[in-house]
């Protein structure tokens, strides 16, 4: 998908993944990556504006429309968001997301097309692999199970910094903070 945040929230998002890069946040890691520099949307503000801006009038419609046969979304449900700043010779494991996730979307903001994450065939397509592209403003998502696959392979691993946005949709057994509700 292309221009998938109105330009200014993507700016916005940019310019978050860039600031502070190198800050330590001791927030857990990315999957089994020992990876401790995630910088999480916590702040009101800026969950006010996604909410305004993105996921009520743009991104909620699209799920319970385009995607109501793969997922179902609940009042108890939580957004969840982090500006990604993947450092240098970044690589991510094979490896789902966890159960409590409903939705993962990545929506990258460098100008690469080659950073896009990297999915993985199972049952029938075991073997299959399937790079997505990247750019600025451009995003994917899937909805996580078991047999979705993920990664970011060693012999793709950047060579500067890979940016993103990560939202998910994360159901009420999600405890980690921060995160806030879905909201129709």
């Amino acid at each position: 998908m292309e221009e998938v945040l109105p330009e200014e929230i993507a700016r916005k998002c940019f310019n978050a993944a860039t600031t502070n890069r190198a800050t330590p946040y001791p927030f857990g890691k990315r999957a089994n990556y020992d990876y401790n520099k995630r910088k999480w949307v916590s702040s009101t503000g800026w969950h006010k504006m996604l909410d305004e801006k993105f996921f009520k009038p743009t991104l909620l419609p699209f799920l319970t429309t385009e995607c109501k046969n793969y997922i179902t979304i609940d009042k108890t449900d939580k957004w969840r968001a982090e500006w990604v700043a993947d450092p240098p010779g970044f690589h991510l494991e094979t490896h789902p997301d966890i159960p409590e996730k409903k939705l993962s979307a990545m929506i990258y903001l460098g100008y690469k097309k080659t950073e896009g994450t990297s999915l993985y065939g199972s049952g029938k397509d075991k073997g299959k692999t399937k790079h997505i592209p990247s750019g600025y403003n451009v995003g994917m998502l899937f909805f996580p199970s078991k047999k979705t696959l993920h990664g970011f392979p060693r012999d793709r691993a950047v060579n500067n910094y890979r940016y993103a946005f990560l939202i998910n949709i994360v159901d009420k057994t999600f405890k980690e903070e921060p995160f806030w509700p879905v909201t129709f």
